[in-house]
């Protein structure tokens, strides 16, 4: 918005991948089709043990995660009778390396087709950027029979995943070829917004009061270089909002509102 010489921008803090949803910040992903097209789908171990060991490597950018999305299949819909409890493990550095977190439980119920399948944990679990982790799924409640849900895996002829390796024991281990379709990432509580209200002489920069421990800040360009700058105006209370009076016959520049660590 541009009021009289001066551009307001609201800005959010972004991340290494994209933004998925209202609130919602993907780190790594391996999405590059359609769901179901060029899929084929694995069998996934039980969570009382057993042969299969399936999982996918990756390697964050970001510094924790609260959520992983993986695409499942019930390759019996209608036909069982069998209820497919869902959840995730993520292990540091191999599939059987230290386990740092449990997601919450998805059931699936007999008639269910299956599709995305988003499982959130408890807790954010702390990783390292650039190191290496593995999402480990497991389902069909420690009982393998031919009531099966299954993990989607992309075909090698849609690419694969730079940041780590799919992992499969009936095939020897780790699959070069091939990944799991896999995302996972952050959530993240949207910030609060500025809004200006313009006068004859000055516009007023304001944000709600419950937004204590934000900082104004300032900047005449944007780039990966900006240099952001305190407002050093006086912060005013007014009709329950923060608020900074600018003047007009200031340049032109782009505000935001951080929140130092």
């Amino acid at each position: 918005m541009k009021t009289n010489g001066i551009l307001l921008i609201l800005l959010m803090w972004g991340a290494c991948r994209d933004l998925l949803a209202q609130g919602q910040i993907v780190d790594q992903t391996f999405t590059p089709l359609a769901p179901f097209c060029g899929c084929n789908f694995y069998e996934t171990i039980d969570a009382e043990g057993g042969d299969l060991l399936l999982g996918q490597e990756f390697t964050p950018c970001l510094s924790s995660l609260d959520f992983v999305d993986l695409y499942v299949y019930n390759d019996r819909p209608g036909l069982t009778t069998a209820w497919f409890p869902l959840f995730v493990e993520i292990h540091s550095d191999t599939i059987d390396g230290p386990l740092l977190g449990t997601s919450s439980t998805l059931f699936y119920g007999p008639h269910a087709p299956g599709g995305l399948a988003h499982l959130t944990f408890p807790t954010p679990i702390t990783l390292s950027p650039r190191d290496r982790y593995v999402i480990r799924p497991f389902a069909n409640g420690g009982v393998m029979t031919s009531d099966r849900l299954l993990i989607g895996v992309v075909q090698p002829a849609f690419g694969t995943y730079t940041g780590g390796r799919f992992l499969y024991a009936l095939f020897g281990g780790p699959q070069e070829n091939r990944d799991m379709w896999f995302r996972e990432g952050i959530t993240v509580q949207p910030g609060p917004a500025l809004q200006v209200i313009p006068s004859p002489t000055a516009m007023a920069v304001r944000w709600p009061t419950s937004a204590t421990n934000f900082v104004l800040e300032a900047t005449a360009a944007l780039s990966s270089g900006s240099q952001w700058e305190a407002v050093t105006n006086q912060v005013e209370t007014v009709d329950g909002m923060f608020s900074v009076t600018v003047d007009y016959e200031l340049p032109a520049r782009f505000f935001r509102l951080r929140k130092p660590l």
